[in-house]
């Protein structure tokens, strides 16, 4: 797979979380909603997620898994009620690289 570039225009916004060990931790919203948009965005910038045997630099088989995790969703239900938030731990595989980026290793991977 690669990028299109007569595909439609996608928008991702990021924030650096934390950094160590030639790993950097990001913090990656989809403005829009493209397939695989964060893993080409970021393979496309010159940093792919660490794992991602598709856009990335990982072996297609016997390397990392990959290391993308949707730490919370938020849907909005009506103007009257509030959304409903979903928050979701840190995986186990994720947690030693997070670490060596400085997250603290409680639950969330918020700030």
């Amino acid at each position: 797979m690669k990028p299109d570039p007569a595909g439609m225009p996608s928008v991702t916004t990021w924030t650096v979380k934390g950094r160590g060990d030639g790993l950097t931790w990001l913090a990656m919203e989809p403005v829009t909603g493209r397939t695989h948009q964060l893993r080409v965005h970021a393979a496309e910038s010159g940093w792919p997620i660490v794992g991602d045997n598709i856009y990335g630099k990982a072996p297609r088989t016997g390397g990392p898994i990959l290391h993308l995790h949707s730490r919370e969703v938020v849907v909005p239900i009506s103007k009257n009620k509030p959304p409903v938030a979903v928050t979701a731990p840190v995986p186990e595989h994720m947690r030693e690289r997070l670490k060596a980026c400085g997250w603290g290793g409680t639950e969330s991977a918020s700030p």
